[in-house]
């Protein structure tokens, strides 16, 4: 027979025995929002604001760039200003003389008088003519200086053209007169339009018109002090060079 005291024993100690304890069950933490720089319309609008930065940058670069080429410009269009006045002040005695030159040489005094002067003439718009001829230009002026060339040019052709109305007599002397002045007259004209477009150039930056008139005609007041002392002292230099060669 069955010994029921082991029994029992056994019923008790598999009734005694405890369970494990289970383990505890995380708590869930609420989930927080993600950052505003992490979502989408946040991320556009990081691109939007350093979008704006850089474009601030560029600008600001562009503007410093801008004032600088316009300051350099400004200074180029002066320095060529004062040694075109330069060169100016050398020719305007020959053209402003040669305005009074004689419609008419029919004593052979008057002749030899005009050749005389139209030799004169000559040699001193030669030298301005080359000292202009070595006047560097700014690119913005270029077209300006062409036509200031071309005046002093047709200024020494009105100089050779005297000269040959003063080796000639009669009616033909009258008519060859006739054609210098138109010549003389011409190169006026052209530097009036060199200057205009000098001055339309000079405007742009803010600088004061040349007053470079045309060599015939007298000399125009300057308008400030800096524009004075620069026409001065250009002038200075040019005469000692023409009159040296």
């Amino acid at each position: 027979m069955p010994v029921k005291g082991k029994k029992k024993a056994q019923a008790r100690g598999s009734q005694g025995r405890r369970r494990p304890a289970e383990a505890p069950r995380p708590v869930l933490a609420p989930r927080k929002p993600p950052a505003w720089y992490r979502t989408w319309p946040g991320r556009a609008v990081l691109v939007i604001v350093v979008l704006a930065l850089v474009g601030g940058v560029f600008a600001a670069i562009a503007s410093t760039q801008e004032d600088g080429g316009a300051e350099a410009r400004a200074d180029a269009l002066d320095r060529y200003t004062g040694e075109v006045r330069g060169v100016l002040q050398s020719l305007r005695p020959a053209a402003s003389d040669m305005s009074t030159a004689p419609t008419s040489v029919g004593e052979p005094d008057a002749r030899k008088a005009l050749g005389d002067r139209a030799a004169s003439w000559r040699l001193s718009i030669e030298g301005s003519h080359t000292n202009l001829s070595r006047v560097l230009s700014p690119g913005a002026s270029q077209s300006a200086h062409g036509l200031f060339l071309q005046s002093a040019q047709i200024y020494l052709a009105a100089a050779k053209t005297y000269a040959l109305a003063a080796e000639i007599e009669g009616e033909l002397a009258d008519k060859v007169l006739a054609r210098a002045a138109e010549q003389r007259d011409q190169g006026g004209q052209l530097w009036q339009s060199a200057t205009v477009l000098l001055d339309e150039q000079r405007v742009e930056v803010d600088l004061e018109v040349s007053g470079l008139t045309p060599p015939s005609l007298p000399p125009a007041q300057p308008q400030d002090g800096a524009g004075a002392g620069s026409g001065q002292g250009e002038g200075s230099g040019a005469g000692e060079g023409s009159g040296g060669g």
